[in-house]
């Protein structure tokens, strides 16, 4: 929504211009309380909050186990960890019945491990520090492991191989679209991680579009595997090779 404001002269060399109600409200700001302006070009200014470690900020919730299904608990646990929770509490009669679907969810997911467990608790934290995450870094690691994952599809590896590398760029997945998603929500996030605000949506279509191939691959090579020795498994081996 565009709001349109009127510079007010403040003296001889400054002008001030009024802030929304509703956003000095939404932000909880008081006067006295610090903004940063950021000239991103002739014609644009973007105010921001004072820069701080948004990601750090302890965000807790509380998950109701019972009677729900393991996928919508997935879900729900997936959706905590997407949007930086750093404590999540699994509550339910069922809590230790699920204990070990837990922990294998918490296979795809950096850095959120079980600290407590009781008869109808189960608590996670989440030890992570997103700005030490590279997102470079993470992104060439990504493109790597499928890459290998090109190769493994033709050359006879066992299925449980790729199936790993393909739990690890999950596992990348996850961590960068948290990464991205603090940054598309708060510019200074973005600042933090390098990444100009308006490149955030490149980055997470890259990423997205890595993992899905990353899915295709894993479903490709058992396909390969289960009609190996077939004319169809010789093409589809063909294919893959030119391709790549």
């Amino acid at each position: 929504m565009t709001i349109a404001r009127r510079l007010v002269k403040a003296g001889q060399t400054s002008h001030t211009l009024s802030l929304p109600k509703e956003w000095i409200d939404k932000n909880r700001l008081n006067a006295g309380d610090t903004l940063y302006i950021d000239e991103k070009s002739d014609t644009e200014l973007a105010i921001s909050l004072a820069l701080k470690d948004t990601t750090a900020q302890k965000k807790e919730i509380i998950i109701d186990t019972d009677e729900k299904d393991l996928d919508t608990i997935q879900r729900e646990l997936t959706s905590a960890y997407l949007n930086n929770c750093s404590s999540i509490r699994l509550m339910g009669k069922n809590s230790e019945e699920i204990l070990p679907m837990i922990r294998s969810i918490l296979g795809d997911f950096v850095a959120l491990e079980v600290a407590e467990q009781g008869p109808k608790s189960i608590l996670l934290k989440d030890f992570l520090d997103l700005h030490e995450v590279d997102i470079e870094k993470s992104l060439h690691r990504m493109d790597m492991m499928v890459r290998t994952m090109f190769l493994e599809c033709v050359d006879g590896s066992v299925v449980e191989t790729h199936r790993t590398k393909d739990s690890e760029v999950n596992k990348l997945y996850f961590l960068l679209h948290r990464q991205l998603k603090s940054a598309l929500v708060d510019p200074a996030a973005s600042e933090h991680i390098g990444i100009r605000h308006d490149a955030v949506l490149n980055y997470w279509y890259l990423v997205v579009n890595i993992e899905n191939i990353a899915d295709y691959l894993k479903d490709l090579h058992i396909l390969i595997r289960a009609i190996e020795g077939k004319g169809a498994a010789t093409d589809i081996i063909k294919l893959v090779r030119s391709d790549f």
